[in-house]
């Protein structure tokens, strides 16, 4: 065999085996004829679906009213922020449900913001007493009913002194004398005066039905026996 015979039949037998491969190879290159493989599960079926709930809308903050400040809002001890977002929003419940015992509602020593009877205040200041009215006018001079005759001093009976001391006294509503002081005075006479007239009395005065205490002016004669 020659050269060239040689050559020509490996050449041959290549370029058949290279037919045969073509043929073989062929069909696995066709996308359309693909089998469809069995139970086959779409993508869009296999990723789970999450939902994810809304956020609760917060209420709306009432608006301040000008030159009035906004109430404090109590929160009660043990708060404890929630971790996760809630799909909705129930009324809290065991907050103010309790009440200790003892303690009523509707009372002054219950619940603050009663409506109950306030306790009276202790070391309550008592009030002012009315002040005197002076007799004149519609008031009139009560009518005395006890006199006391004033003790004549010995230092004005040996110096021949006598005359009509007369005083401003103040008469409370039961018609007592608290309180006198000299208008027109003589001092040798003026004590004398004073001690006999507070413990003078006289029916109470009415102003409207009330007794009222007053103002009147009093005199007491001295005067020397011949």
């Amino acid at each position: 065999m020659t050269r060239e015979k040689c050559f020509g039949w490996v050449s041959s037998v290549a370029l058949q085996f290279l037919a045969l491969g073509a043929l073989g190879v062929s069909p696995l290159m066709s996308y359309d004829d693909l089998p469809e493989p069995h139970n086959a599960i779409p993508i869009r079926d296999y990723v789970p679906v999450i939902e994810i709930p809304s956020a609760p809308v917060a209420p709306r903050r009432a608006e301040a009213t000008p030159g009035k400040a906004p109430s404090p809002v109590a929160i009660p001890r043990g708060f404890v922020a929630p971790s996760v977002i809630p799909i909705e929003i129930l009324p809290e419940t065991g907050l103010f449900d309790e009440v200790p015992e003892g303690i009523p509602f509707g009372t002054s020593s219950g619940v603050p913001g009663s409506t109950g009877d306030a306790p009276a205040l202790k070391n309550e200041e008592a009030p002012p007493p009315p002040e005197p009215v002076r007799v004149g006018g519609k008031i009139t001079a009560p009518r005395k009913r006890h006199h006391v005759n004033p003790a004549y001093p010995p230092v004005a009976v040996a110096a021949r002194v006598q005359g009509i001391v007369v005083l401003e006294a103040t008469i409370d509503e039961n018609g007592n004398v608290v309180n006198a002081r000299i208008l027109l005075s003589i001092p040798l006479l003026d004590g004398a005066a004073l001690e006999a007239v507070r413990q003078w009395s006289y029916e109470p005065t009415l102003l409207n039905g009330s007794p009222v205490p007053i103002l009147m002016s009093v005199s007491v004669r001295f005067e020397l026996g011949r």
